[in-house]
Parts: structure tokens; sequence; C-alpha cells
């Protein structure tokens, strides 16, 4: 799934870490069924934000009461840096999180 970072991150190069939100650039379908729509948040820390490298950690996404856990690769066991993209003159990211692990759900009304 792609989401934006909602803060410029360029203030941030002095800081260790700090929070971040995202938002869902696309609304999120399972098994056809729209579970999040787009603008739907998701937050983390971010650390080391220069325009090479960033790391997260623990980021959840948020739907209905329910947090679910992304992580930055397609493999589950992890390895490779986050992929991301600078958003033009702005100081935000775009980049592309996975689901970590499976959770239920409460069903679409």
């Amino acid at each position: 799934m792609t989401l934006f970072a909602v803060e410029d991150l360029r203030s941030a190069a002095s800081q260790t870490a700090r929070p971040v939100t995202f938002v869902l650039a696309n609304d999120l379908a399972v098994g056809g069924v729209t579970s999040a729509e787009a603008g739907a948040k998701a937050a983390d820390e971010v650390s080391s934000p220069e325009s090479t490298r960033l790391s997260l950690e623990d980021v959840h996404l948020k739907i209905g009461d329910t947090d679910v856990p992304l992580r930055s690769t397609p493999n589950k066991g992890g390895g490779g840096a986050l992929d991301f993209d600078w958003v033009e003159d702005t100081g935000r990211i775009a980049l592309v999180l996975y689901v970590a692990r499976d959770v239920m759900l409460a069903p679409a009304r």
C-alpha cells in the first residue's frame, strides 16, 4: 500500500527520532471489500531523515478500532532498505509498506 508522510521531514534532520503520521494514498480492499479508505492514518517514529537513508519502527495503520502492523519489505523476514521517494519541494515522502501479519477486522458496514 502506498502512503504519504503528512509532516515535512526536512526539519527533523537534527533529531534522532520523532513521531510522523502517514496517510493511505488509495482505498485498501480485502476480498473485494474496502477495508480502509484513502486518507486513513498510520503512525510511527522516523529516524535518520536524510536524503538517502530513513528508518521506521513499529508502523501501524488504524482501521476502525484495529491497529494493522506494517513492515517496509515485501518479505516477512525483512532484509533490504526502506524504499521511499521524496515528494518534490515538500519535505514529505511517499513509500510502500506491507501488512506485517494478518489481523481480524470488524465486518464492513
